[in-house]
């Protein structure tokens, strides 16, 4: 009887004999979902495991007969794949450092005294410890990349890190590549932990390389261009850069003589663009078109004839290294003193070579290169990097976007993938939701009939005072509800009915308070609180569930929705005074608590009877939908699942509330003992925006005591409500 894993088992030995008989997990589980859509990590090691051709070690899978064949082939268990994939963790170590790294920066943030966000900041610490949880195979790639997505924008508002990179917690330990030819050789790449270098390490001795060059004369100097794959640019060339450290006496002195540190001028290799570098290389569009800059140091291995230029690798020092208790020797090129033997400098465009050789495709990538000989002098040299480097500027975020979208620029990150198919379509639903969004914006900013007009801010140049969003928010909250509803939508759609319906939805919030003294929405440059840049993202996240109404107040029918329909649908919030000024000190200023607690109670309304002023701006009514703005939620009941009392180690219970109307979907749960101690605490996540679940396992707590009790906390910005069950032991 044929086993439902043969086709996975099939699929899986087909790529590896593609591949040399191996490779990483991950890119096995990338290649069987496209063609086996059922397909999960589970699934991948339930066919491995019972397949007597597969064999798994780490993170590596490798055909039998390749061990077999080759009994040198092992896999080093400190050896970890430089690049696993985005929103993917390498195994349950990775996944502890991932929590490790990012305790640390909330609690350095929890520190500060300017800290104004520190609920939430612990909200998405409990988030990261309850994801340590799982095991890394666990852990599908949407739960990741959602928690992510939070980290970032929390990052971006209160600068927890100075910028989020995924992977940049591996950096904190040595990393290995898997086995690749430099020339002749195989080599394996290491980033040393927490390094700004990569080591090469070849079991035997390698060969020359060659590259094919081209002569290039400028005022009688002479200077070579080439091509060269990345992983040989690696393999060859150092940094002269300045130390980690240094006291600001010998600061001074290398200003004033230019003798000290001749070899040390080169700008620290920063590790967060290397990570970023090597995750935008290992998508298939990405291209390195900037031609890095090479000084030849030692002339004595670089020579050049006949347009080639040849590097002599007999410079690579044999040394005996200890790795998991076992000793064995191997050729590197910097030892272990910290000397870097290699003949060429990297003048420029150390982080596109460093950030490259680690990513698997990026290393094969042959790019343009520019060689300057030891005669050329190495003052001439600096002084173009020099020029380069304090001549250029970073585009700020506005015309960052802006050349991403004109230019149709790959990326790594969702958010900003503007990738397009050779017929200048957009190739992916990500890339088509982020011109549609962007495009969307400007056409809504362009019509002088949208309240919109001249409301959206594009370049930095751009007034500041009237915009009431910027366009790299329009982006990143409305980026995900387009992909959903119009890109992906089976009926089609088109960027124009996405225009004129969602246009009819700004239309209609305009008209909800056009016979108001004083409007919410206005035209002038004095703003309400809605049309704060903060406040506005509410109207953007609020934009599905206000559709989904208007649709079953239809009643079927198709066609875009048109305004009245949008009007109806929101009618619930007529009477909110935008201007209120104890709207403004509940709701008012930055911060991510307010946002989401006015997008709750916003969400909560739909489909409610309109409220009177009186009933909305006040505190009385809790948890009424479209009443009762600055009230607390209500208690909730909880319910429990599983054990009435934990006596060993395999029980546990689970514990449910429903979400009390204009809280935040988030629930903070407490054991406590009957002093109030607590004993284990965490937060979850309601599904659906309803209900919210919390499993908890046995711990010796449960010998400890007779009594507990559960607490559950839901909270928005006017404060928390608090529901305990007590527990007691038969």
């Amino acid at each position: 009887m044929p086993d439902i894993l043969d086709p996975l088992k099939t699929q899986i030995k087909n790529y590896l004999a593609q591949h040399d008989g191996s490779a990483n997990i991950f890119e096995v589980l990338r290649n069987v979902e496209s063609e086996i859509e059922w397909v999960s990590m589970l699934y991948i090691n339930q066919a491995i495991t019972s397949s007597r051709e597969l064999v798994r070690q780490g993170n590596t899978v490798f055909l039998q007969q390749e061990i077999t064949e080759k009994p040198e082939v092992h896999v080093e268990k400190a050896a970890r794949p430089l690049f696993p994939g985005e929103w993917q963790f390498i195994d349950d170590g990775d996944v502890g450092d991932f929590k490790r790294w990012m305790e640390e920066r909330f609690q350095n943030y929890l520190q500060r005294n300017n800290a104004k966000e520190k609920e939430e900041a612990r909200d998405l610490l409990e988030k990261v410890r309850l994801l340590s949880h799982y095991h890394a195979a666990e852990l599908d790639v949407a739960t990741v990349e959602a928690l992510w997505d939070e980290l970032d924008e929390f990052d971006k508002a209160y600068n927890l890190n100075n910028g989020l990179v995924w992977g940049l917690w591996r950096i904190e330990r040595e990393r290995i590549s898997d086995s690749y030819r430099i020339g002749n050789t195989e080599c394996q790449l290491i980033y040393p932990a927490n390094g700004t270098t990569t080591i090469h390490e070849y079991r035997r001795q390698p060969g020359k390389l060659k590259w094919q060059v081209l002569p290039v004369e400028q005022e009688g100097a002479t200077f070579y261009i080439g091509v060269a794959p990345v992983k040989e640019i690696d393999a060859v060339s150092a940094v002269p850069d300045l130390p980690e450290s240094m006291t600001c006496e010998r600061a001074a002195k290398r200003v004033l003589d230019d003798q000290i540190g001749l070899n040390e001028w080169q700008r620290q290799l920063s590790v967060k663009r290397r990570e970023a570098i090597m995750q935008f290389m290992e998508h298939s569009e990405s291209v390195l078109a900037n031609a890095p800059l090479l000084f030849v140091f030692d002339d004595e291995r670089v020579t050049f004839s006949n347009r080639s230029v040849e590097i002599d690798l007999s410079w690579l020092v044999k040394q005996s290294i200890e790795r998991n208790g076992q000793r064995y020797e191997a050729y590197r090129d910097v030892i272990s003193e910290g000397r870097d033997n290699r003949p060429l400098w990297l003048i420029d465009g150390q982080h596109r070579i460093r950030g490259g050789a680690g990513s698997k495709r990026g290393r094969e990538v042959a790019i343009p290169i520019i060689i300057f000989p030891k005669d050329f002098k190495l003052k001439n040299t600096a002084k173009i990097f020099a020029e380069i480097n304090t001549l250029q500027e970073g585009l700020d975020e506005f015309h960052s976007l802006f050349m991403q979208h004109r230019f149709h620029i790959p990326s790594p990150n969702v958010k900003r993938d503007f990738r397009v198919n050779e017929d200048g379509e957009p190739s992916t639903a990500d890339s088509q939701a982020n011109h549609w969004s962007y495009e969307l914006a400007a056409n809504l900013c362009n019509d002088s009939r949208s309240p919109l007009f001249d409301r959206i801010r594009f370049l930095k140049q751009n007034e500041s005072i009237k915009p009431v969003v910027k366009a790299t928010q329009w982006v990143d909250f409305s980026r995900s509800w387009i992909k959903s509803i119009y890109v992906e939508d089976a009926f089609g759609s088109s960027l124009e009915s996405c225009t004129l319906e969602i246009g009819n939805y700004f239309k209609a919030f305009e008209r909800l308070y056009a016979d108001k003294p004083n409007p919410g929405w206005s035209r002038g440059n004095r703003k309400s609180l809605i049309q704060g840049q903060t406040h506005f993202i509410a109207l953007l996240l609020a934009y599905p569930r206000v559709r989904e109404h208007a649709l079953i107040i239809r009643e079927g029918g198709s066609g875009l929705l048109n305004e009245p329909e949008f009007h109806t649908a929101m009618l619930a919030w007529r009477n909110i005074d935008w201007w209120d000024r104890d709207m403004e000190a509940a709701f008012g200023g930055g911060g991510e608590k307010p946002r989401r607690s006015l997008l709750a109670w916003l969400q909560d309304a739909i489909g409610a009877e309109p409220g009177k002023r009186t009933e909305i701006h006040n505190d009385t009514h809790q948890s009424e939908a479209g009443r009762s703005l600055f009230a607390k939620p209500a208690e909730c009941e909880i319910e429990r699942r599983g054990n009435n009392w934990m006596t060993r180690r395999a029980d546990f219970m689970t514990f449910r509330a429903e979400r009390p109307i204009n809280a935040l979907p988030t629930v903070r749960w407490e054991l406590e003992d009957l002093s109030g101690t607590e004993i284990e605490s965490g937060s979850a996540v309601c599904r659906d925006g309803h209900i919210a679940e919390w499993k908890i396992r046995y711990s010796n707590a449960w010998n400890r005591h007779s009594e507990l009790i559960m607490v559950a906390k839901w909270d928005n910005v006017n404060g928390a409500s608090m529901t305990q069950l007590k527990l007691r032991r038969h």
